[in-house]
């Protein structure tokens, strides 16, 4: 290993999110879970910025030139950059709305 590559903070930040537990769109962004006692909640600003911050970590010293030398690294931060960006849109993402909520009719209307 080389860890004074400039490559060697783009292979640890995409094992970390590709090691994250899939199921949970927090891990994937290298964020504490809810749930977590020590966790604060963080604004949608906050979010927004960590997201930027991690796709910005994924991408550093990966241009055309790097990523043909290094097929791997550069399919590993891909495939992180596409976790990362999933789990931010589905947190990011408004509530579905249910029957309730979609339909201003009355019930006994009969338009719904």
């Amino acid at each position: 290993m080389y860890p004074t590559s400039p490559r060697a903070p783009v292979v640890a930040t995409a094992a970390n999110v590709l090691l994250a537990d899939a199921s949970s769109h927090h891990a994937a962004l290298l964020l504490p879970e809810p749930d977590d006692p020590h966790a604060s909640p963080l604004s949608v600003s906050e979010l927004y910025r960590h997201f930027k911050s991690l796709i910005k970590s994924l991408r550093v010293g990966l241009d055309a030139t790097t990523a043909a030398a290094y097929p791997s690294v550069a399919a590993a931060a891909e495939e992180a950059l596409g976790r990362a960006t999933k789990a931010y849109e589905a947190l990011t993402a408004p509530a579905p709305g249910t029957f309730w909520t979609a339909c201003d009719f009355g019930f006994n209307s009969g338009n719904c």
